[in-house]
Formats: C-alpha cells, sequence, structure tokens
C-alpha cells in the first residue's frame, strides 16, 4: 500500500530491510495499542455513551492522519509509530462498540416491530464491513496509480509522485475519518432510549 511504500522508499531511501522493521515495530504497536485501548473504550463508553466515545475514537483516527504528514518524511526512524498508536483506539473501538450498538438497534426494533431480527441487523454489518475492507484495498492501489507510482523507478520516483503519495496518504485517512465522524453524529440511540425499550421488552413479556 502507499503507506509501505513511502516508507521504504521515501522515509527510509529504498533500504528495504529498515523499512520491513520498522513496518513491523509499527505494526505490533498498532496490535498493542488497540488491545491496550480497549478498557479506556469500554470506560468511556460507560461515562459518556457509545456514540460520544466512537465520535471521540474517531478523533484519533484524524489525529492520526495529520501526523502522518509530519512523520513519514525522509530517515523519520521511530516516527512512524506515532500514526500507528494513534489509528489503534479508532479502528478498535469499531469492533468493540458497533456490535453492542446494532445490538441496542435490534431492541429497538423490537420495540417498534415486535419481532427479532439480530440476523438481518449482523448480517448487514458483515456485509458492510467486508466492504470497507475490500474497498479500502482497491482505493489502496488506485491511490498508487494515480500519484504515478512507478514500480521499476522504485526510490527513483520523482519529487512531485512522492508529494502525491504524501498528500493522498494523509489526505485519505482524514477525509474518511470526517465522513466516518459525520455518519455517527447522526446515530440517534441514546442509552436511555435503550433502557427504556428494555423495559417495555420485560414488560411484554411478563
Amino acid at each position: 500500500n502507499t503507506g509501505f511504500y513511502l516508507n521504504v522508499f521515501y522515509v527510509n531511501g529504498g533500504d528495504m530491510a529498515k523499512g520491513a522493521f520498522i513496518k513491523g515495530i509499527a505494526g505490533m504497536c498498532f496490535h498493542l495499542g488497540g488491545i491496550a485501548a480497549i478498557p479506556g473504550i469500554v470506560w468511556l463508553s460507560h461515562r459518556i455513551g457509545k456514540k460520544n466515545t466512537l465520535l471521540f475514537c474517531t478523533a484519533s483516527i484524524l489525529v492520526a492522519g495529520i501526523t502522518k504528514w509530519f512523520c513519514y518524511v525522509p530517515n523519520a526512524g521511530w516516527l512512524l509509530v506515532i500514526p500507528s498508536l494513534l489509528l489503534a483506539p479508532g479502528l478498535v473501538a469499531v469492533m468493540v462498540l458497533v456490535p453492542s450498538m446494532t445490538a441496542d438497534i435490534c431492541d429497538l426494533d423490537e420495540v417498534t416491530t415486535g419481532i427479532r431480527r439480530e440476523g438481518m441487523f449482523n448480517a448487514v454489518l458483515g456485509w458492510m464491513l467486508k466492504v470497507s475492507i475490500s474497498g479500502s484495498i482497491f482505493l489502496a492501489g488506485l491511490a498508487l496509480d494515480i500519484t504515478g507510482w512507478q514500480t521499476k523507478l522504485m526510490v527513483a520516483q520523482s519529487p512531485q509522485t512522492f508529494l502525491a503519495m504524501r498528500i493522498t496518504f494523509s489526505a485519505g485517512t482524514i477525509f474518511f475519518a470526517l465522513a466516518a465522524a459525520a455518519l455517527i453524529s447522526g446515530y440517534r440511540v441514546t442509552e436511555e432510549t435503550v433502557a427504556e425499550s428494555r423495559r417495555i421488552v420485560k414488560h411484554r413479556s411478563a
């Protein structure tokens, strides 16, 4: 992807071993940061709600996009770890909070329709996650093509190509973080409405 090519051929001057090592460290920090963020995400969701927690974590993705511009520079070294650490809470929050928010929607839907449709909602969620992953892979390849990357040139890419790659790599993260925040802002389910719906369901069952 764009980040790997920038890491190896722009940041580390074509040194594949050094670039791969830094990429491995950054990836490890991403996963460890994500695991470490889970208790904080759960704690925060109880304090400010799931929606606001998801927005907060999405903000960390936006900040990560900004830091990419300053961290992916020649001889950056360990600076490349910073964007990975900032991305971790945002992406982990999706896996932790979205299934829980889907369950809340299922409870509200039962109050409205009188039937349980977890299968449908989870199928849509699973499909959307797969579309997102597939789309990100497709866009990563498209971004390389648009920026003018030529594999045969390796480290000898033009300054304009490297500049376009840096802009795409940073701005792409910022754009999608803002788009996600806009969609999350439209989420109208609150903890209060979910609690009320569950009381109604419990009363009906009794």
